[in-house]
């Protein structure tokens, strides 16, 4: 039986050093997967005069599962935002953020092991800005939808909030949180916080999931003042593939992953500078596969 493949986009800026960090430990702890390399972002305009061209679109949707690097957007008009572009071609309108406390990180809090379901297409983030008790049309059938589900699921508890007592209630207590789902603008911001108070976006993958395909990734940017320096912090993106991985119906992997990487990070066994350590960007990723192939 034929591994299965997935599209890979190596990205922008520090892209491309955490994109090898990451396929070297999927290799290493022997994944079973094969990889199309396609193009996207700045890399793909200098390559082919286009930021998303038609080919990548063609090998995600074949695939139906991509692993994805940070992009960046050139600066000036005209150029739209490449993973907005991905999110409504392949209308992936679920963005789920887990925001994770790991020992050893600069994190605020202790004990944190929450997710922001985020609706990744539609409402406030393309037109208007607004909240159910003052702008009822989007933000209301939200919550007047959520609520109609939540009484199909009797077994789960259920409370919903307005979003800025939702901020304020995460800086104050925040594992009193196990799941948050919202809207587009608002999931925009609430997930941005979470990763905050667990130590910052080093830490926050992202899954951009569709009824057909699903997009996995690093939520932080291609920082292209470190590109090159062998330093960026490969953790983000790992944990977007163990988030892949479980999409994949490869649940103990996923699961042996998110171990590797909180006992490296828990041993400062070459960590890197943004964790308090001074190791490079491979050799954080050996150190974590080593944890996963012992």
């Amino acid at each position: 039986m034929n591994n299965p493949t997935i599209a890979v986009i190596r990205g922008d800026g520090i892209g491309p050093e955490i994109m090898d960090a990451t396929l070297h430990v999927l290799d290493a702890c022997n994944a079973g997967l094969d990889y199309d390399f396609v193009e996207a972002g700045v890399a793909a305009y200098e390559k082919l005069g286009e930021l998303l061209p038609q080919p990548t679109l063609n090998a995600i949707a074949k695939h139906k599962v991509a692993l994805k690097s940070p992009l960046s957007t050139p600066i000036g008009g005209g150029f739209s935002s490449i993973n907005v572009a991905l999110r409504r071609h392949f209308d992936l309108y679920a963005n789920v953020r887990p925001a994770i406390t790991f020992p050893g990180t600069k994190s605020r809090y202790d004990n944190i092991d929450l997710i922001t379901v985020r609706e990744n297409t539609e409402g406030a983030y393309r037109s208007e800005v607004h909240k159910a008790n003052i702008m009822k049309t989007t933000s209301g059938l939200f919550l007047n939808v959520g609520r109609e589900v939540a009484k199909e699921y009797r077994d789960i508890a259920c409370n919903d909030m307005i979003v800025d007592n939702t901020c304020m209630q995460l800086v104050m207590n925040p594992q009193q949180f196990d799941m948050i789902v919202t809207t587009n603008l608002f999931g925009d911001i609430i997930s941005d916080l979470c990763a905050g108070l667990v130590g910052g976006l080093g830490l926050a993958p992202g899954a951009n999931i569709g009824s057909n395909v699903a997009i996995f990734e690093a939520v932080h940017g291609s920082a292209p003042d470190i590109a090159g320096k062998g330093i960026a912090n490969p953790c983000a993106l790992l944990l977007g593939a163990a988030q892949m991985l479980a999409h994949m119906d490869k649940v103990d992997l996923a699961d042996r992953l998110r171990l590797a990487i909180r006992e490296t990070i828990q041993a400062r066994d070459r960590i890197t500078p943004d964790l308090g350590g001074t190791g490079k960007t491979h050799e954080f990723a050996e150190a974590i596969a080593e944890r996963m192939q012992g």
